[in-house]
């Protein structure tokens, strides 16, 4: 992952793991004050201290390790739901993500663990194992509801953020119809097959699926020797050949306009780039069918009669 973020203890773990043992510890010390007084009397108390102060670090990196955990899991429920894309960690380049994580990240890891923590204290409680006063408790419900504010409104700057993110990465912007210049119908070019017709006009030089940003895959012609007919007739209707290998959807579930051009040998009207990028030879008029010559860039041309 290329993040800032590294596996170091993050003060969005430590500080409420801190928070969690501190509280236990100011319950357990208050039900147990003779303890208390015998540690601060002990002649030893620098020592003392500074051991638990090792200790304490340690397990509050430890605890708050457990709370990032469940934090986590419950982030999965909240996807469900309200999806953030956290992927966004995984793809971004890292100076994208520093300033996320500079910006909110962080802040927005700080305050779930709190939310977590103070629950895990909660839980503590209504079972008999941690014991605070009144104005304790009321403290811990204050910093718990707006911890959780606080955490909601910064998961949802952060997905606004990511959503945003991906869509100006996306290859275009704007509604779900714009640079949508096609859809599929009744071919004319074979009657008993589908189509792909111009719902506006396409002017000459126009890459008419530009915004469909599916990558394909290329898979070994060799492999598929042992498939089923039908399933090997997936790639020859979609698929294009070249150099022994497939240019194939990474799922025929994903199939898009562009896999359904039909073939023309006298007057297509598209062609295909090195990249196999499908672009307008001259001005195609609205409810004209897209063709193109298979010949021109494959070397499986059935159904492209001559």
């Amino acid at each position: 992952m290329n993040s800032s973020l590294k596996p170091l203890p993050l003060i969005a773990e430590v500080l409420p793991g801190y928070t969690v043992l501190g509280i236990v510890a100011v319950s357990y010390f208050t039900a147990h004050q003779d303890q208390w007084q015998k540690l601060i009397s002990s002649q030893s108390l620098l020592a003392v201290v500074a051991g638990l102060g090792a200790a304490s670090f340690v397990a509050a990196w430890i605890v708050g390790t457990a709370l990032d955990s469940v934090r986590d899991l419950l982030e999965e429920l909240l996807d469900l739901k309200w999806e953030v894309g956290w992927d966004f960690l995984f793809k971004a380049s890292e100076a994208d993500i520093r300033k996320l994580d500079e910006s909110w990240l962080a802040y927005y890891f700080l305050n779930g663990n709190y939310v977590v923590g103070l629950l895990v204290i909660f839980a503590l409680m209504f079972i008999g194992l941690v014991h605070l006063p009144p104005l304790w408790t009321a403290i811990i419900a204050v910093v718990f509801v707006v911890s959780g504010v606080n955490a909601g409104f910064l998961r949802s700057h952060i997905r606004k953020l990511i959503l945003d993110y991906n869509r100006s990465h996306s290859g275009f912007e704007g509604p779900p119809h714009e640079g949508v210049y096609t859809r599929l119908g009744r071919s004319r070019v074979h009657p008993d097959g589908v189509g792909v017709f111009a719902i506006r006009p396409i002017p000459k030089d126009t890459l008419p699926f530009e915004t469909d940003d599916s990558v394909p895959v290329w898979i070994e012609e060799k492999s598929m020797q042992s498939l089923p007919p039908p399933i090997k007739k997936l790639y020859e209707d979609f698929g294009v050949l070249k150099e022994g290998k497939w240019c194939v959807p990474t799922s025929f579930n994903k199939l898009t306009p562009a896999w359904y051009l039909n073939c023309s040998t006298d007057n297509p009207n598209m062609a295909c780039n090195d990249e196999l990028e499908f672009y307008s030879m001259r001005d195609i008029k609205e409810g004209e069918e897209l063709t193109v010559d298979y010949r021109t860039y494959s070397e499986y041309t059935m159904g492209c009669e001559k």
